[in-house]
């Protein structure tokens, strides 16, 4: 038998999932798949469209039935719990937009003490505080008496976050919480994330094709490939040991590990030597890929030498006795356009 950390509230070992009728099995997604979900953790699901990422949440969310193996929740099978039980256990924030354009805030977000209420729904003062703790935690307390139809998108999703949160649960899992955002809302949603789970000890899953922020943010990667099954690990090791690169079929594109950035894959590039102050290293050298160069190993033999003292002083020089000062790097881009070293 495996053995987990003592961190791990959800895991399986050689689970299947996919769909199936009855007893008929009409696809298989995926097989022999094996991950554990940790507390106080922010883990991110990535992987290329139609790889099987809602399929496994929604198998995680227990809305269906994985087509071989178990999936334990704090040491019992999650298919033993009773809806209730597991509304307790597991918030869940899906990608579709909210109809709920006619409830106020606080009204949408007191829905997540459903679990806790009683047949009639009647809250407490302390179901109250939940709602309001939970609205201040996602920073949604000013839009509180608001309609939700009168919400940003980033708004919105703040809102459902704290509706989840009022599940009191340990689990929140959320299916592209940052689609249809902005890069600012997004990288608030991120962050947010990350604070939840370590600051309430929440385990906290998400789906999503926002790579960088992903790489940026998660505690742990799950990548779920397509016909290569789920990979789990810390960010660090899955980008070192190559593994990031295998999440695409798309073999001109790959993770730049300096940059933590996705470039297209060049076969042939010349090296250049740099001397910088670090704040200007990556967007040099990020101006000198898209000429078809790169940064000179200690071992290369450079076929230009670039200087840098300030953004406005830029020494370009191509040969012992011939360089050129430039003073943008709009002035080096015209440079390089002309240049053929």
């Amino acid at each position: 038998m495996p053995t987990y950390s003592h961190s791990s509230i959800l895991h399986a070992q050689n689970l299947s999932i996919g769909y199936k009728r009855g007893k008929k099995i009409l696809k298989q997604v995926h097989e022999k798949i094996s991950f554990e979900l940790h507390t106080g953790k922010l883990t991110c699901l990535l992987g290329p469209n139609g790889a099987g990422k809602s399929t496994l949440l929604r198998t995680l969310g227990a809305s269906q039935h994985p087509l071989k193996g178990e999936i334990i929740l704090n040491n019992k099978s999650l298919h033993d719990y009773s809806v209730k039980a597991l509304s307790q256990k597991i918030g869940l924030v899906l990608t579709e937009k909210t109809y709920a354009g006619a409830l106020r805030v606080k009204e949408l977000v007191a829905l997540g003490r459903h679990p806790h209420t009683g047949f009639f729904g009647k809250l407490s003062a302390y179901d109250y505080a939940i709602i309001e703790k939970a609205m201040a935690d996602t920073g949604i307390t000013e839009k509180k008496d608001a309609y939700v139809a009168e919400l940003s998108d980033g708004e919105r999703q703040k809102a459902m976050i704290a509706k989840a949160l009022t599940q009191e649960s340990p689990i929140i899992i959320l299916d592209e919480p940052t689609s249809f955002l902005d890069i600012i809302s997004r990288i608030e949603i991120m962050n947010l994330l990350r604070e939840l789970a370590r600051a309430q000890n929440k385990a906290i899953l998400l789906s999503t094709h926002d790579l960088e922020q992903a790489l940026v943010n998660a505690d742990k990667l799950w990548l779920l490939a397509k016909n290569k099954g789920l990979s789990c690990g810390n960010p660090e090791d899955m980008i070192l040991n190559g593994k990031i690169d295998e999440l695409f079929d798309h073999h001109q594109i790959r993770l730049d590990k300096l940059s933590g950035t996705f470039r297209r894959k060049q076969n042939k590039f010349r090296p250049i030597k740099l001397k910088a102050d670090p704040e200007f290293i990556f967007w040099t050298r990020n101006l000198l890929n898209r000429h078809g160069y790169e940064l000179a190993k200690p071992n290369d033999l450079p076929v230009a030498t670039i200087e840098i003292e300030g953004k406005s002083t830029i020494k370009m020089i191509t040969s012992v006795n011939e360089f050129r000062i430039l003073d943008s790097f709009e002035a080096l881009d015209d440079f390089l356009d002309n240049i053929n070293i």
